[in-house]
């Protein structure tokens, strides 16, 4: 009978976790992207592109966030 490896040697589960930390990592850095390049086309205001905005945008919606589950 072939004994299984513990979690913490197995390689598939290693890279599945790098993954999922690689997958949100990228989601943090381009959903605020998203969200300005939504309100560009929405609203047609012009906003750059840029790291500065991209922070701005960050920051808004963290106080939206916090406001709505303060609400709650």
């Amino acid at each position: 009978m072939k004994e299984e490896k513990p979690d913490s040697e197995n390689p598939q589960l290693i890279f599945t976790g790098i993954g999922i930390i690689l997958v949100g990592i990228g989601l943090i850095l381009i959903i605020p992207f998203i969200v300005i390049w939504a309100m560009n086309g929405l609203f047609t205001l012009h906003i750059q592109y840029t790291w500065m905005n991209w922070l701005y945008m960050v920051i808004i919606m963290g106080a939206l966030k916090g406001s709505i589950s303060k609400s709650k």
